[in-house]
């Protein structure tokens, strides 16, 4: 499993992080990993960075807290990926 951490979530222009080193790390993680689990508050979603490393339907499940909008809950859910909202 990969639990990976994100500075971005964009339904349209995917899963981004501010560093390109870190976008490579996180790529290399994903693509090794049985399982990938993105880890973001509700504050990273819409947002993009510069790094992109992965779509959103990449990951299996995402984890994010009570204040993700509902509509891009259901979005992220349409797409086939778990949304846990803890």
């Amino acid at each position: 499993k990969a639990f990976i951490s994100a500075s971005g979530v964009n339904l349209k222009l995917g899963v981004t992080c501010s560093d390109d080193f870190e976008s490579e790390l996180k790529r290399t993680a994903i693509e090794s990993a049985q399982e990938r689990i993105l880890l973001v508050d509700s504050s990273k979603l819409g947002k993009v960075q510069t790094g992109f490393f992965a779509e959103v339907k990449d990951f299996e499940r995402i984890i994010t807290d009570d204040g993700a909008p509902a509509d891009t809950v259901a979005a992220i859910r349409a797409l086939g990926v778990t949304v846990d909202v803890v």
